[in-house]
């Protein structure tokens, strides 16, 4: 395996040219982590140790990439006095 980060021009796209963006490319050698930065190449080992859980070995012809349309990642907590009740809906369904 071979994890970059601040990949050159051409092994990522303009769309995956932003903070956070990564691409998986799987070659006869092993499979390639390319990071646009050091959080790109860590959610790409993230992605790639996922597909290697459910599919129980190295992907094969893998070639995918990813990018957040926004460059925030995080948990939402709700901090009021009274507390919410269990099974309330916070937030409406997309």
């Amino acid at each position: 395996m071979k994890v970059a980060a601040g990949s050159p021009e051409g092994l990522l796209t303009q769309k995956m040219r932003k903070p956070e963006g990564y691409r998986l490319v799987a070659t006869q050698n092993g499979v390639q982590v390319i990071g646009f930065d050091a959080a790109g190449a860590m959610y790409g080992c993230l992605d790639l140790a996922r597909r290697v859980r459910e599919a129980g070995r190295l992907p094969r012809g893998l070639d995918v990439s990813d990018a957040p349309a926004l460059s925030l990642r995080g948990v939402y907590i709700l901090l009021s006095k009274g507390g919410v009740k269990r099974g309330t809906q916070l937030f409406p369904k997309a």
